[in-house]
């Protein structure tokens, strides 16, 4: 007996590690995505480099909870790092640093992350700059152009809790290197573009320039005629046809390119901007469009008015598109791996109910097909699904309470005594108890409290 309530135990126990883990991994995930966003957001906000640099360092203490950091950018041959964050205090610091030298040294020569969770006893580390910042860990990742030129790096010190970097943290902040590298670059573009004598701005080669550099696709699109008349050269890493080949499709280009389920979509979202557009108003749509490789991708694009009719209508819009398909594959693993935890808690609900049935011969099947009938009865009352699904798993387990009841009175063949019986009343609240400190989504502990009362007041165990 003694061994069979621990085995109880340990499963009660278990379900409640489980929904601790599935929620702290579900809002760790969300928050993680939702800070990705937010930052890349941020982070090409501005053309200011050293703002773009402190975002980046503020975004990546963030997603990986640390105490502090800072960036530093290369300058001639020595990356420098001109100020600091410790726990969102800004202060300036003025540290140089040389190819081999230290931790940023051997990332300028290797162009690749390093990680020590052991800074005072590791040879990289400079010990006089950890006295100086007072860190015990970092990590420090290379900022790289899309060219692979190093533009900089940006380390994050001290994990919160003692906790260590690990490979999950360098895959975060790769994602935010890559968007400040953008910046970076966009930031130096446009420092080069206000430098430049007057007449080549005005000049088109200087403009095609300045189109194709960006990591987005642009084009203008001739809504009356439905057809794009420019494309920049970045269709080709996105779709894979030329600026060439998607003129030539003309205004067959949407008919044999974009997903069949999205072009009403495109007819309503165009037919409004023809119609409603309003100038430097941004629009923003997502769709499929399928690659010259045969592939679908994800396409998030932001549009503005170009040129009117003489009616006041919208001509033409221009726009960017971003390739968003790896973001879109990323939201579906998270949603596989949540329904893989659904059905592992589920799984774990009916050994449990499977088990309270072996304790109680008499009644075996019962909580099954209570299950299914209330399940029934919710979605032919109109219940929302995820309702009927907690009625669902209530039905399974709302007996749990008999583990607590002797199983030589569930398996007593006659008629119960008095005593016998008062003992049997007791397992909603037995049942109640187990179940009322795991988080469900749903009030399961409550319906397993009252499942033997009744509507005239009558039952237990109130």
């Amino acid at each position: 007996m003694g061994e069979q309530t621990l085995t109880e135990d340990k499963l009660v126990h278990e379900i409640e590690r489980l929904r601790k883990d599935i929620a702290e991994l579900e809002e760790a995930r969300a928050g993680n995505i939702q800070i990705l966003l937010q930052s890349a957001r941020q982070i090409n906000s501005t053309l200011q480099i050293p703002v773009v640099m402190r975002n980046l360092v503020g975004a990546a203490m963030k997603l990986t909870d640390s105490a502090a950091g800072t960036a530093g950018l290369l300058d001639e041959g020595k990356m420098v790092f001109s100020e600091y964050n410790q726990e969102g205090n800004i202060f300036p610091i003025h540290i140089e640093i040389r190819p081999g030298e230290g931790v940023p040294g051997l990332v300028m020569e290797t162009k690749k992350y390093y990680i020590t969770n052991n800074a005072e006893h590791d040879s990289h580390v400079l010990p006089e700059v950890r006295k100086e910042l007072g860190f015990h860990s970092l990590l420090d990742v290379p900022i790289i152009s899309r060219q692979g030129e190093l533009l900089g790096c940006f380390e994050i010190h001290n994990k919160r809790k003692n906790r260590p970097y690990d490979e999950h943290d360098v895959q975060l902040l790769e994602g935010l290197a890559a968007n400040a590298a953008v910046a970076i670059e966009n930031s130096r573009i446009l420092t080069d573009f206000k430098r430049t004598d007057e007449s080549l701005k005005r000049s088109q080669s200087f403009v095609d320039h300045i189109i194709n550099t960006t990591p987005d696709l642009i084009y203008i699109h001739d809504l009356d005629e439905g057809r794009n008349v420019y494309s920049n050269k970045e269709v080709v890493s996105v779709l894979g046809y030329s600026s060439e080949e998607i003129r030539r499709m003309g205004s067959e280009m949407l008919q044999n390119i974009l997903y069949p389920g999205d072009a009403k979509k495109i007819e309503e979202h165009h037919d409004y901007l023809h119609r409603y557009g309003r100038d430097g108003a941004v629009y923003e749509i997502e769709y499929r469009m399928r690659n010259a490789n045969g592939s679908w991708r994800w396409l998030h694009s932001r549009e503005t008015v170009f040129s009117r009719n003489p009616d006041g209508t919208v001509r033409q819009i221009i726009g960017t598109a971003a390739d968003v398909t790896e973001g879109k594959n990323s939201q579906e693993k998270i949603r596989e791996g949540f329904e893989k935890l659904r059905h592992t808690t589920d799984g774990i609900i009916t050994a449990i109910s499977k088990l309270v049935e072996l304790r109680d011969p008499y009644t075996a099947g019962h909580q099954r097909r209570v299950s299914q009938l209330s399940f029934a009865m919710a979605r032919e009352m109109g219940f929302p699904a995820d309702r009927a699904d907690g009625i669902r798993v209530a039905g399974l387990i709302h007996d749990v309470g008999k583990l607590f009841v002797p199983v030589e009175i569930l398996s007593k063949p006659g008629r119960l005594t008095q005593l016998e019986f008062e003992i049997i009343k007791i397992h909603p609240t037995a049942g109640f108890d187990i179940l009322k400190n795991i988080d469900f989504p749903w009030p399961v502990a409550q319906i397993a409290y009252q499942h033997q009362e009744r509507l005239n007041g009558s039952g237990y165990p109130r």
